[in-house]
C-alpha cells in the first residue's frame, strides 16, 4: 500500500506480507496479519482507552511511528513488536502495553524513545534492544525479562527533578552504553544528582561506554537499587 491506510476498528488479518508505505494510523482494532505488517512511512498508535488496540501477529516499523493516546492501550496477544534500525518510535504520552497472552516481545534495534508525560510508559512483555532506549521525559519501565546487552540506555535530563529514567523489573546485567544529554539550557550544579535507572538488583559494571555531556566532570554510582550521575565539577556555563 502506497496511500494511507487507516485501522479504526474491526481486524487486519492475513497470512502474506502486508507493506504499508504511506501513513498507517491504528486507533482500535485488532492486528491479526500472520505474515507481518510492515510500516516504511509516518504511522501512529492512537488507542484512546484500555486494550483498544490488540496485537496478535508481527508488527515490523521501518518508518517513524509515534504512539500516543491513553492508558494501556496496546494488547499484545501472540504479537511482536519489531522497532528496525531504520525505525523510530516515539512515544507521546503516559500510554502502557499490556500482556494478554500467548509469546509476546518487543524488540528495538533503531530508537525507542519516550518524549510525552511525566508518568509511566509500562512494557510487560520480554524486550530485546540492541539499539538506543531513550528516556527524555517520565519512566520507561520493563517490567517482563529484558536483554538489553549491546544497545545505549539514553536519558534527556531537563531540570533537577525533571529528567527520564529506566526502570529494570529484576536483575539488572548487562554490558551496553550509556548516553545523556542535556536540554533547555539546563545547566546543572556541583552536587546535583540524577537517579536515572532503577533495578532490584545489579550485577557488574553495566555500562561499558559513556557519551555525557562536556564541560562536566561526571561521577557514576552502582549501588544496590539504582544507577545515578553525580556533578562533581564544572566549568562556567
Amino acid at each position: 500500500s502506497n496511500g494511507t491506510f487507516n485501522l479504526g476498528g474491526g481486524t487486519l488479518s492475513g497470512i502474506g506480507t502486508f507493506t504499508v508505505n504511506g501513513p498507517f494510523n491504528w486507533s482500535s482494532g485488532t492486528l491479526n496479519n500472520t505474515g507481518g505488517v510492515t510500516l516504511n512511512g509516518a504511522s501512529s498508535l492512537s488507542g484512546a482507552a484500555t486494550g483498544t488496540m490488540l496485537l496478535s501477529g508481527p508488527l515490523i516499523n521501518a518508518g517513524a511511528l509515534t504512539w500516543s493516546g491513553s492508558g494501556n492501550n496496546l494488547y499484545l496477544s501472540g504479537g511482536t513488536l519489531t522497532n528496525l534500525a531504520a525505525g523510530t518510535i516515539t512515544i507521546t504520552a503516559d500510554v502502557s502495553a499490556a500482556n494478554a497472552g500467548g509469546i509476546n516481545t518487543i524488540g528495538n534495534a533503531g530508537i525507542w524513545r519516550k518524549t510525552g508525560g511525566t508518568g509511566t510508559t509500562t512494557l510487560p512483555v520480554p524486550f530485546v534492544n540492541t539499539g538506543k532506549l531513550d528516556a527524555q521525559s517520565g519512566t520507561i519501565s520493563l517490567v517482563g525479562s529484558h536483554a538489553l546487552t549491546g544497545g545505549t540506555l539514553n536519558f534527556g535530563i531537563s531540570g533537577a527533578t525533571n529528567f527520564g529514567k529506566i526502570n529494570l523489573s529484576g536483575l539488572a546485567s548487562f554490558q551496553g552504553s550509556l548516553g545523556v544529554n542535556l536540554n533547555g539550557l539546563y545547566w546543572p550544579t556541583v552536587g546535583s544528582s540524577f537517579n536515572l535507572l532503577t533495578y532490584t538488583s545489579e550485577s557488574g559494571v553495566l555500562f561499558t561506554n559513556t557519551a555525557l555531556p562536556a564541560f562536566i566532570t561526571w561521577q557514576d554510582n552502582y549501588n544496590s537499587t539504582a544507577f545515578t550521575l553525580t556533578v562533581s565539577a564544572r566549568q562556567t556555563n
